[in-house]
């Protein structure tokens, strides 16, 4: 077995404690070290308290921190004594944050460093509004037991009556975020003191700082920080007195402790309300479930585009110490060198499973730190805080550093990019750069470095965040030496071009990943020729800690050439750059294709050869046939007509694969999506991840609706001879009834692809729409302060959206920046540059009265920009303008990372996948690793481990493990709606996955709830003219029939035939199956009238649609007939019934006046009036034709 299929053993953990409970013990994994077993216990309640300690053996030996588990353990058993150790001035300020965090004075460490780039209620949850029934467990059963549906409680069917009239009545409305959880803090509270910092005296006695406390019984506390512990003190807030004070209770008659080595035990002996508070805290924790209030390690919550205003503020002065308290007195601690520390973790050994999980753990944190700082330092340049380096060029070319982080604006500073596109080239770039290194970050080669790389758009700006190449801004020891230190690459705008021999072969691996070609290239005016392996504009220098670095990693593929011939013209209304690069999906979709295609070739050729007898011939393909030169179109004429003819072979291919996306990729993913409203992209973002998949750029937008309307058209015709083809078939006689059932499928197909294709062609123009607003936002906010901001978005809004109306700018506002030049524009000023960007961007061109669905579009654009707008109701057919600059809560960053992500886990998880698949019972231990492993490198609440816990679930529905599937399945929604939005397609796609699941496990009220959760989301943001509408109307119907709920199927149905009639056609397959379906629980509900007419008209629309010898046609008039027949003969009895009444009546009057028992007992029996609904439908179906003949002998 591979290292990634090794087992984890299990280690029982033994720590003895100098605390009243003595001791603590829980299990570990061998390959945990010392190291990871503190910080456990610095995270756990019974021992949070303790910050400064070592773990020692039995001996008493101290274990250093890299001491694994597994080596200090016998027979998986361990025993360590956690030692408490004197304090630093560091270690003090630590615990001093650690306990303000247990208090509830702030959020965690993590969140309470991103105050101030994270917006309102980041990380909101929905989950608790779903009401969710809690999972059951349900015994396991057989096959055919499972075919049988349990009784519903009275309970559980009140529940599905008040779900099912929900769903009738359900409007389109927002799911509001809940209140983010925030406990009262347990002390008034608690920072560092104006004593601080201790004088050298002291310091000598030592004293490391001073704290002020105030409890909530209102007593104020002064406490020194000591090597000891800490101790409360007799100064005072005008004196100083650093000697221990005698601490004694309210009343006088008791001593409270005054000293302890952990501020929390001291806390708690000073403070019985300080524990009461804890409790209650703790209380309402518990209660709660954990995965929507903790908070991420290695991850950033999502900040909603909707939002309370929850913004009231508590003061606290711990808040402005926080660098002190983080980064000691010289702020030494903040600063971190952050290539060093990447490239270091980069260089961790990885031999074996343990080492390779520890590896990628460091590398995914220490890539999520830098992230976060990142967008601080990003923040702070926008807002003008940081000194620039180069402070006498124009305020675009400004580049930064700072806390060992290189910041510069988007921009063509170095005109490397002057004849692609400037400015615009240089920031479409940028991103391509970030996604050459992700691409890096999954090959993890060991030879070459690559740096950290963050790109932060903030109101309008884009910031480049990287750690620099070491020694790149050092000035050169000689003037020979030099200017540039780029030993590989263009550099100095193309002018010079070098290609450094071991650099080259340490490229050579990443060509090969990208599918490159080795060519020639040459500088501007072609004096200078080199061999490279890249592109010429992809770039190694030799950094001074003995490394070397890639970097500009931006043409990693080609050129899209087709697009660029096409649309970048140099007109006006030319494309805006040239910069038009493939994306690696397509590139490596058509080198597959063309190695698939070349060993079908070669499997052929060598088919034909070989004879009778002969050995099996190894099929060998030259891969190297397959390249691509990255630098194709992109050079200058050539120097030599030989080195002109092989780049006309080179530009040859890369026009091939470059036609493959617009002629090939395109119109197959059409296809793909218009097969099933299941494929619906759900939103713009939706959208945008499928065409990245698939390795369609975001360009071919316009290209795309275009190809959507031909299919519609396509459609429309094919439809249209094909019913004419269904009008002239003729009915078949059957000898026997079940011969159309069984010999012939049939063709009813109710997928409604003129919707399907409607509800992708709404989409695909609103993300046009959405992106054309967002551009015309950036180039508007660029150049404003960013007080200003709100007050252009607000206007732009309005505009967008149809509404009138000056927005006023503040007075002193006004006075001191003057007002925006975009404020003094129109509506149709406004709505014609952003008719223009989706022009110019996508090759398409808006109707003047563009649509417009202004929900949905305002979420879009908000989610793309980084609004937070106010929670209230905004009106948008009134007068008045709809938004206000007052609504604009707060501007979030839009951030695109490089964070590592882990291969192990990958490794493990096909590994456990492929043996499930076979049906090995280690398979499913080899999964549950995996879930570990998600943990370990990216923490409880992350993304990647959301999407492993749902990837889990469904093999646990595959495998009939219907609980643990739930569960997983509850807990990916959850963390989804946190980290991606609790509207965004993400937590949509979890919801509906969710649904089917809870269905799958026999929880059909809670897969009810969920499918009309999902039902409002489609309803409130697309209408109910889009046809998902329609499909969870039918799956709640379908769901309520398995429950033998035939009423509430009945309505729900007859909702979903009403809007498929209205917006699919009232003649279409899918309301003919939906009727069907309809007819079928109304004749369960003995409503055989009703029954008969629907069931008619969906027999009538399959026979227009179908033609009549279609089986499903064949059926539907076969149910319509023989219901009519019993319909018949029920109207018979019911005479014959009436006319024995009558005569009974008559015999009865001579008899006696008083009618008797007996006689109301009397009836004609017929055949079918006692008959169950079983019954019913088996005389439905044709098997009551036996009886009759019995009947007639």
């Amino acid at each position: 077995m591979s290292e990634e299929g090794q087992e984890l053993e299990v280690v029982q953990l033994t720590v003895k404690l100098p605390d009243p409970i003595g001791q603590l013990v829980f299990q570990v994994n061998p390959a945990d070290t010392v190291q990871d077993v503190s910080q456990t216990l610095k995270l756990i309640s019974p021992t949070q308290h303790h910050t400064s300690f070592v773990l020692t053996t039995l001996g008493g030996e101290n274990l250093v921190e890299d001491t694994l588990i597994g080596d200090i353990s016998e027979n998986s058993e361990a025993t360590v004594i956690l030692k408490e150790m004197p304090y630093t001035e560091k270690s003090a300020r630590e615990h001093l944050q650690k306990v303000r965090e247990i208090a509830s004075l702030q959020l965690p460490l993590f969140y309470g460093t991103l105050n101030d780039i994270s917006g309102l209620s980041a990380g909101a949850s929905t989950y608790e509004n779903l009401e969710l029934g809690p999972v059951s467990k349900k015994a396991e059963t057989s096959e055919t037991e499972e075919k049988e549906q349990p009784e519903l409680s009275e309970s559980a069917k009140k529940g599905i009556f008040d779900a099912v009239e929900s769903v009738l009545s359900v409007k389109p409305s927002i799911i509001p975020a809940q209140k983010p959880l925030k406990l009262a803090p347990a002390l008034r509270s608690l920072h560092v003191s104006a004593w601080t910092p201790p004088s050298p005296q002291r310091a000598l006695k030592g004293d490391l700082l001073y704290l002020q406390c105030q409890t909530l019984e209102g007593e104020s506390f002064q406490i020194t920080a000591h090597v000891t512990g800490f101790f409360v003190n007799n100064s005072s807030a005008a004196k100083f007195d650093s000697s221990p004070r005698k601490v004694t209770s309210a009343n006088g008659k008791h001593q409270r402790p005054s000293r302890a080595h952990s501020l929390l035990t001291l806390l708690k002996g000073l403070s019985p309300k300080f524990v009461e508070q804890l409790d209650l805290n703790a209380k309402i924790l518990s209660e709660q479930i954990q995965d929507v209030y903790s908070l991420p390690t290695n991850a950033l919550l999502s900040n909603p585009w909707l939002v309370k205003d929850y913004s009231l503020q508590i003061p606290d002065l711990g808040r402005i110490e926080e660098n002190y308290i983080v980064g000691g007195s010289d702020a030494a601690d903040l600063f971190k060198d952050w290539n060093e520390e990447y490239q270091g973790s980069k260089e961790l050994p990885r031999s074996t499973l343990p080492e390779i999980i520890a590896r990628e753990r460091l590398l995914n944190k220490t890539g999520f730190d830098f992230t976060v700082q990142a967008i601080k330092g990003a923040i702070s340049v926008v807002h003008g805080d940081v000194t620039p380096m180069n402070p006498n060029d124009e305020p675009s070319q400004h580049v930064y550093l700072r806390n060992g982080i290189f910041y510069s604006l988007g921009v063509d500073a170095a005109g490397d990019f002057e004849r692609s596109g400037g400015d615009e080239a240089a920031r479409v770039a940028a991103v391509k750069d970030l996604d050459g290194v992700r691409c890096l970050n999954r090959l993890d080669s060991s030879e070459i470095s690559h740096l950290c790389t963050t790109i932060v758009d903030y109101c309008g700006r884009r910031v480049i965040c990287q750690t620099p190449v070491p020694g790149i801004f050092d000035e050169p020891l000689l003037e020979e030496e030099p200017v540039s230190k780029v030993i590989y690459g263009s550099s100095e705008a193309h002018t010079q071009l070098n290609a450094d021999e071991k650099m080259s072969e340490k490229f050579k691996k990443i060509a090969e990943v990208f599918h490159l070609k080795p060519h020639k290239a040459w500088n501007l005016d072609g004096s200078q020729i080199k061999d490279v392996v890249t592109s010429m504009d992809t770039k190694g220098m030799k950094g001074t800690d003995g490394r070397d670095y890639i970097i500009d990693l931006y043409r990693t593929t080609p050129v899209d050439i087709e697009f660029i011939d096409k649309h970048y013209t140099g007109k006006e209304d030319s494309y805006p750059h040239r910069e038009t690069v493939l994306r690696h999906e397509a590139v490596e979709e058509w080198w597959r294709r063309q190695v698939s295609l070349a060993v079908k070739q070669e499997t052929d050729r060598l088919g034909e050869d070989s004879k009778e007898g002969d050995e099996k011939a190894t099929i060998a393909v030259d891969t190297s046939a397959f390249v691509l030169n990255p630098d194709a179109f992109c050079l200058t004429d050539a120097p030599t007509p030989e080195l002109a003819a092989d780049l006309k072979k080179d530009e040859e291919r890369v026009r091939e694969v470059s036609k493959f996306v617009s002629e090939i990729l395109l119109p197959e993913l059409v296809k793909d999506l218009e097969s099933s409203e299941a494929y619906t992209p759900i939103d713009g973002g939706h959208l945008s991840s499928i065409l990245h998949r698939q390795g369609i750029n975001i360009r071919y937008l316009g290209a795309l609706a275009q190809y959507i309307e031909e299919r519609k058209a396509f459609h429309k015709k094919a439809e249209e001879e094909r019913l004419e083809k269904v009008k002239q078939e003729e009915p078949k006689e059957t000898k026997d009834e079940g011969d159309s059932e069984n010999n012939e499928q049939s063709k009813l197909d109710a997928t409604p692809v003129l919707n399907v294709l409607d509800a992708l062609f709404f989409v695909t123009v609103q993300e046009m729409i959405a992106r054309g607003v967002k551009h015309v936002l950036r180039r508007s906010c660029i150049s404003v302060p960013v007080a200003l901001v709100p007050y252009v978005i607000a206007h732009i809004f309005n505009s967008v959206f149809g509404v009138t109306g000056d927005v006023e700018v503040d007075p002193l506002l006004a006075e001191m920046y003057g007002s925006p030049d975009i404020l003094n524009q129109s509506r149709a000023q406004i709505r014609e540059q952003v008719a223009r960007e989706v022009y110019i961007r996508y090759r398409y061109t808006l109707p003047e009265s563009w649509p417009v669905h202004s929900l949905y579009l305002t979420k879009e654009i908000s989610r793309k920009f980084g609004i937070q707008w106010r929670d209230r109701t905004y009106d948008f057919t009134g007068t008045a303008p709809t938004f206000t600059a007052d609504d604009v809560l707060a501007v979030v960053p839009i951030v695109k990372d490089s964070i590592y992500y882990s291969n192990s886990v990958d490794n493990i998880w096909e590994a456990g996948r492929v043996k499930v698949t076979k049906g090995e019972p280690e398979g499913i231990q080899l999964l549950n690793q995996a879930i570990e492993v998600y943990e370990q490198v990216y923490g409880a609440i992350h993304p990647e481990t959301a999407k492993g816990y749902g990837q889990l679930g469904q093999i646990c529905v595959d495998l009939k493990m219907g609980e643990q599937a739930s569960e997983l399945a509850r807990k990916s929604f959850r963390i989804l709606e946190r980290t991606k939005g609790i509207d965004s397609y993400d937590s949509i796609l979890a919801l509906t996955r969710l649904a089917l699941v809870e269905s799958a496990n026999g929880e059909h009220l809670n897969a009810i709830k969920l499918h009309a959760r999902v039902l409002k989301y489609w309803l409130t943001y697309h209408g109910e003219s889009h046809i998902n509408v329609v499909s969870a109307l039918s799956t709640i119907a379908i769901i309520l029939q398995k429950v033998q709920l035939h009423l509430q199927a009945a309505k729900v149905f007859q909702k979903a035939v009403e809007l498929s009639d209205k917006y699919v056609g009232d003649q279409s397959q899918m309301s003919g199956l939906l009727r069907f379906q309809l007819g079928q629980s109304l004749v369960t509900l003995k409503q055989f009238v009703p029954a008969s007419e629907q069931l008619e008209i969906a027999a009538n629309i399959f026979k227009t649609n179908l033609g009549p010898n279609d089986r499903s046609s064949v059926e539907a008039s076969k149910w319509t007939s023989q219901l009519k027949e019993y319909i018949s003969v029920m109207q018979k009895q019911g005479k014959q019934l009436k006319a024995m009444e009558a005569q009974m009546a008559k015999k009865a009057k001579k008899a006696s006046p008083l009618p008797s028992k007996k006689n109301k007992s009397v009836s004609p029996n017929p055949e079918l009036a006692d008959k169950s609904v079983d019954e019913i439908m088996k005389f439905i179906e044709g098997e009551p034709k036996k009886p009759k003949k019995k009947s007639k002998k």
